[in-house]
């Protein structure tokens, strides 16, 4: 590193590091580190660390000495500032900054913690405490023997530090990246105390500050060093995985082993339990007891697949169609079978001739990952497919299965599976040190490479004869003849899928249009049934097929070696019509391209870090490696245009985003930029159709495209929404009853909880109204709403306001007559006559709270927050304001703050089913999914009869993919509430989840006949009918789903919808594919 290195540093600010220079020097001790300190006249002194190795020692010993300095349990407790020196810029920045956070996400709290040397065993190990270790993955599985400790304890995940950093080993990852790293690749749960250790302290303390920054707030850092001298005093049945050199047992003369206890006094050993044992341990060695196991395995695995059809069946059956039933799981064994011959299938299907070396050479893992996700999941969903009709098997059932044996059950074999094949990527692209593979002739193999060869390019010519078209644009090259030739073979196209998108055609002519999903899915198909006809009865996977073929004879191997490498020469012949500037060698052009990506994820890195100037520099070297307007600029070029966003230089970043179009017409990350645009300038619109396009043109799967359309598309819904309210006639009908009961049930003391209606009032039910005064009829009203009788307790509500009463009397009428306005949808009317509620008692906290209801449906949300401050001035311990402030924040998005809002309603009371119910949802929502998980349980528990608690119960089921205990709620809730069309809707959508559109259109339809005017079940059918291709159907149900709305925001979601699938027409005319080609639906 020479003399930078020795200048990165980092400095310490603080009133009290007299009494923590000790410390410090002996925290750092073993690296050899420079500590001094300054002590100024004033309070305030200094100390600085230097001699740091690199930029990742620096950032470590930074955040090891912000956990002991900065802990809770620090004395005296005054924070220490900690800031780095930036070798780049030459300034200073503090530990957030250098970290790319929030300085407030760096508060320490009493749950993040450093754990004592006396108490590693009684806090962490004899605890359920996740173990990380943060070694390299080499040390952590024992093969590296450098290292001291070899091996890893029990039940312990692996973080390395290496992980956390990017490419150039100096800039640390997002916290998007963070989170990928530490929850998806490594598995730890954020929900679990965790507790970090490792060989050296500082690289500990790294990992767990990255853990808190991606939102695990239970840590605990573990000072000590992971050596032999510390695993010697550890209890053994932590250490199992540990290799130990004092336990080794060497053989004796005779090539034995003594596996006798050292010593000999042992009583109660008989020689016939001693027989036992020893015929036992031979079982084991021989395999036997395995097979017993396994055996006894799968006849518990083949009991247990019988037991749902031993259990009542879930259904409804309504003039011979049947409701609410859902596919048995399969059982073990199956599942297994069919989970193995998917990975061999999508592993031969990704790359048959193993991954390619020039694409290895090229792309990082990471790019893979990034530039072919979404492809990714489309061999998946083609190759399980297949699978699925080979082996008769119903997609609903595996849904069933996968939740059953790997979410419920945790079996092991069966995540392990699944694990696999979605790890596929890192298996092919950085092959396994140990693979096991079957004894299989050599000359077999060879065959196998030869059919495979053969049946890829019959089957592909036959089904996507577009993958072979030849480049129709000039050739001034010396070879044209021979490209064009090579173009007519096979070797044109790598027969993989996971290239098609980027090299096939390789050059297309001015009219080539963007490949549609379906072309993209019939040529994985096609590949797919050409690999199951040669490997189907195989055991084989391409990883085995692969290291078969690299362990074979010269001569056999060459011919599998020519096979392959024709497959690669594709990625040789593209030709660059805009840069005939550009060296036509190979190897130039190469390094060419090499240098404009390196400028990208430079650019990429300092974009992370918040570093936009520097980004933008940094993509602008992209200029220097390819002329002006060549088409492999477009990333750097986008790069730039989102470096001008956050600088705010929105014309600038208009301008480079329109360029990069220029240069692809289907860059994704181009029409991005132009949608964050148009969202900054106030074009909700405009920005709604630039993301759609993009997340169309990104596979369908990214969630922050996903993010940024539901949230443009509310606003978008909105602005259309209120135009087409107000225009509504409003009918003042009342709906179904068991909305307006479910209304008055959200409320534990409506406005009339202290009315004392007359015990005989009864006797006055069929007394017209204007021969009863006044009071008589207001509690006759009173008595009908009661009674669930609302149709009568709305029209004496509204006649008794035509007579004489005194001002209490009359802001209870009033605020009964805005109920039953609002539950009949005239919400505007509604927050009138509350308004006139308040005038006549401004104290009235229950119209306080049905105002601030009314408003947040109509959006006013701040005049809507203001209505429930005010009611919470007045009573605080009002558990209804509480309970309705959290539902408009949970309707609202604002999860956070509906969990806080709805715990204060829970810990007023408990009496009302909904807030249980609304609590749940708003920690599923917030992420608190085992918690969530526990109040939906005590709901149902508490609440039996409560046909709510089971909606939301099947609903958070459903999501979690248990969907036959989902039905079993859903069905439960119909037979308590039988006029409620909910569980019917919800029951649909399970089923579009399963992709079974025609039994949710049945579903759907059924809800209607409960309820014809029910606007969501028109808004499904739509959403269903229009991913069918069935658009003037599925409008058709748009306009009847916003005829039926009742309140703004169910109008905001109709607009919002029919916007959405608007646009999606617009994106057929850009990508100039039909839309049922760009629809995953089947």
């Amino acid at each position: 590193m020479g003399m930078a290195a020795q200048q990165l540093s980092v400095r310490l600010l603080s009133s009290r590091l007299h009494d923590s220079n000790d410390a410090i020097a002996k925290l750092l001790l073993p690296h050899k580190l420079q500590v001094s300190h300054e002590a100024p006249m004033d309070a305030t002194a200094t100390t600085s660390v230097t001699g740091f190795a690199d930029k990742k020692q620096q950032f470590a010993v930074a955040c090891l000495l912000h956990w002991t300095l900065n802990s809770t349990t620090a004395v005296p407790h005054e924070p220490v500032s900690i800031s780095l020196n930036d070798m780049d810029s030459g300034s200073w920045l503090a530990l957030h900054e250098a970290l790319g956070c929030e300085k407030n996400q760096l508060e320490m709290t009493d749950s993040l913690r450093v754990v004592a040397e006396d108490a590693l065993i009684s806090d962490v190990l004899e605890k359920n405490v996740q173990i990380v270790d943060c070694r390299a993955l080499e040390a952590f599985l024992g093969l590296d023997a450098s290292e001291q400790v070899a091996g890893h304890l029990d039940g312990a995940w692996n973080v390395p530090f290496q992980s956390v950093f990017g490419l150039d080993d100096t800039t640390l990852l997002s916290v998007e990246e963070l989170h990928d790293v530490i929850v998806k690749d490594a598995g730890i749960d954020l929900e679990t105390p965790v507790a970090v250790l490792s060989s050296d302290a500082i690289e500990a303390a790294l990992i767990a500050t990255c853990l808190f920054l991606c939102g695990h707030d239970t840590v605990s850092l573990c000072l000590l060093a992971l050596t032999d001298e510390l695993v010697t005093t550890l209890p053994t049945e932590f250490t199992s995985g540990i290799f130990q050199h004092h336990q080794l047992v060497h053989a004796d003369d005779t090539g034995a082993f003594d596996l006798s206890p050292l010593s000999e006094a042992i009583e109660g050993i008989g020689e016939a339990a001693a027989k036992e044992v020893d015929d036992a341990y031979a079982k084991r060695l021989s395999g036997k007891d395995e097979d017993e196991d396994t055996q006894s395995e799968s006849d518990e695995d083949e009991e247990d697949a019988m037991q749902p059809s031993a259990e009542e069946e879930t259904v409804w059956v309504k003039d011979g169609k049947r409701f609410f039933d859902m596919p048995s799981p399969i059982t073990k064994k199956v599942f297994l079978d069919a989970s193995h011959v998917i990975f061999r299938v999508v592993s031969f299907v990704l790359a048959p001739y193993g991954f390619p070396a020039a694409l290895h050479d090229t792309l990082s893992l990471s790019e893979v990952k990034t530039q072919f996700g979404s492809l990714f999941q489309d061999v998946i969903e083609v190759c399980s497919d297949l699978v699925y009709s080979l082996k008769g098997l119903n997609e609903g059932a595996m849904a069933m299965s996968v939740h059953k044996w790997v979410e419920e059950k945790h079996d092991k074999d069966c995540s392990a599976r699944v694990k696999a094949i979605n790890e596929l990527w890192e298996s092919l692209y950085d092959v396994p040190r140990v693979i096991e593979v079957p004894d299989v002739p050599e000359e077999h193999i060879l065959e196998i490479a030869t059919r495979l060869k053969e049946k890829l390019e019959t089957a592909v010519r036959k089904r996507a004869p577009w993958a072979f078209e030849a480049d129709d644009s000039e050739d001034d090259t010396d070879d044209g003849e021979s490209q064009r030739k090579l173009s007519a073979g096979w070797q044109y196209m790598y027969p993989a899928v996971v290239y098609s998108l980027g090299f096939i055609p390789q050059e297309p002519a001015a009219n080539h249009k963007k490949l549609s999903t379906l072309q993209i899915k019939s040529f994985v198909q096609a590949v797919a049934e050409a690999i199951w006809d040669v490997v189907g009865e195989e055991p084989l996977s391409q990883l085995e097929f692969q290291v078969l073929c690299d362990t074979m004879k010269p001569e056999n191997k060459s011919a599998v070696e020519e096979i392959a490498q024709a497959a690669e020469q594709s990625l040789y012949v593209v030709k660059h019509v805009l840069t005939r500037s550009i060296p036509k060698g190979d190897d130039e052009y190469a390094s060419n391209l090499t240098a404009v990506r390196n400028a990208v994820e430079e650019g990429n890195r300092k974009f992370r870090s918040s570093r936009h100037q520097v980004a933008l520099a940094a993509y602008s070297k992209a200029f220097e490696h390819l002329p002006l307007f060549h088409k492999d600029l477009e990333k750097a070029i986008v790069g730039r245009a989102n470096c001008f966003i956050q600088l705010k230089q929105l014309d600038m970043a208009r301008a480079e985003a329109e360029i990069a179009l220029r240069l692809d017409p289907f860059s994704s990350g181009a029409y991005t930029c132009l949608g964050a645009i148009e969202e900054k300038e106030s074009r909700p619109e405009e920005a709604m159709q630039h993301f759609v396009t993009s997340f169309i043109l990104d596979g369908s799967r990214s969630p922050e495209h996903a993010e940024a359309i539901d949230r443009v598309s509310r606003l978008v819904g909105r602005n259309v929404a209120k135009e087409v309210f107000n225009k509504m006639e409003m009918m003042r009908e009342l709906p179904s009853p068991w909305l307006v009961q479910s209304y008055f049930d959200s409320f534990e003391h409506d406005a009339d909880n202290g009315a004392k209606v007359p015990f005989d009032i009864e006797k006055k039910n069929a007394i017209p109204a204007a021969e009863l005064d006044a009071e008589t009829l207001l509690y006759r009203a009173i008595h009908h709403k009661r009674t669930r009788n609302y149709k009568e307790a709305q029209s004496d509500a509204r006649a008794v306001l035509e007579m004489e009463l005194d001002n209490d009397l009359r802001a209870l009428a009033l605020n009964l007559h805005a109920s039953f306005l609002y539950v009949a949808g005239d919400v505007n009317a509604a927050v009138d006559t509350i308004s006139k509620s308040l005038e006549l008692k401004p104290d009235f906290v229950n119209s306080l709270v049905k105002k601030g209801g009314f408003l947040s449906e109509l959006g006013e949300i701040e005049a809507a927050t203001l209505c429930f401050d005010e009611a919470i001035e007045l009573d605080p311990n009002d558990a209804d304001v509480h309970l309705h402030m959290g539902q408009m924040e949970l309707l609202d998005g604002n999860y956070y703050k509906a969990v806080q809002c709805l715990r204060r309603s829970m810990s007023r009371s408990e009496a009302l089913a909904v807030t249980h119910v609304s609590y749940g949802m708003a920690l599923y929502k917030s992420g608190s999914i085992y918690q969530a998980n526990d109040v939906f349980e005590e709901a149902v528990k508490a609440f039996p009869q409560s046909p709510e608690v089971h909606l939301f119960q099947g609903e958070v089921l459903a999501d979690q993919g248990n969907y036959r205990d989902a039905m079993k709620h859903f069905l439960q809730a119909l037979e308590l509430s039988p006029e409620c069309p909910l569980p019917f809707l919800n029951a649909g959508r399970v089923y579009v989840g399963t992709n079974d559109p025609m039994r949710a259109i049945a579903h759907f339809e059924q809800a209607l006949e409960i309820d014809p005017r029910c606007s969501s079940a028109h808004l499904d059918i739509a959403q269903v009918l229009f991913a069918q291709g069935r658009t003037q159907e599925a409008f058709a149900h748009f306009d009847l789903a916003a005829m039926c709305c009742r309140f703004l925001p169910e109008v905001e979601e109709v607009c919002s919808c029919r916007a959405m699938a608007k646009m999606q027409l617009k994106v057929t005319e850009i990508l100039g594919v039909e839309l049922r080609h760009i629809m995953r639906s089947k």
